[in-house]
């Protein structure tokens, strides 16, 4: 016997279990997970292999992007917890990579940038993390890339709406 639900949308659609991988929201969804996990867990061995765990990785890559930010900046832009940031700051600045600097204006706040070691040490890991990405992406032509992002956005704007 097989469980029967409803699904609202443009009218009532019945399904039993035994085809509902066969949604196409569905089976979206499940694909979609089975590429986050991997790309992620390749992209994350790979950054492991040259000397980073994933959230020293994005901190470097947001002051590389931005500049010096705060924590509250680097953790909104990375999605981590603050505590997570501020232990693998901590780390990081251990190995000389970057410091906190005393904002001049309001001495509350801290700022996160690159020592010189680090600026060095950056540049090599993104010049190799670069030439990992393209070797794994060199059988997709860049408009397919192209056009995959665009799809990507409009399905993430559908989601977003749905959060407001």
């Amino acid at each position: 016997m097989y469980l029967k639900f409803e699904i609202f949308a443009k009218g009532m659609l019945t399904m039993d279990m035994k085809n509902v991988n066969e949604f196409l929201p569905i089976k979206f969804l499940i694909v979609l997970g089975k590429l986050n996990a991997s790309v992620f867990g390749t992209v994350n061995k790979h950054i492991k292999d040259i000397g980073f765990n994933t959230t020293e990785f994005l901190i470097m890559y947001a002051i590389a992007s931005n500049g010096a930010l705060t924590v509250q900046d680097i953790a909104s832009r990375i999605t981590v917890t603050s505590g997570n940031m501020t232990y693998t700051v901590d780390k990081l600045e251990e190995k000389e990579l970057v410091k906190r600097v005393r904002c001049d204006e309001d001495r509350r706040k801290v700022f996160i940038d690159f020592t010189d070691k680090g600026k060095g040490v950056w540049s090599e890991t993104l010049a190799e993390h670069m030439a990992y990405m393209k070797d794994a992406f060199e059988s997709i032509d860049e408009e397919t890339i192209e056009e995959t992002i665009q799809y990507m956005k409009v399905i993430g704007r559908m989601f977003d709406k749905d959060k407001q």
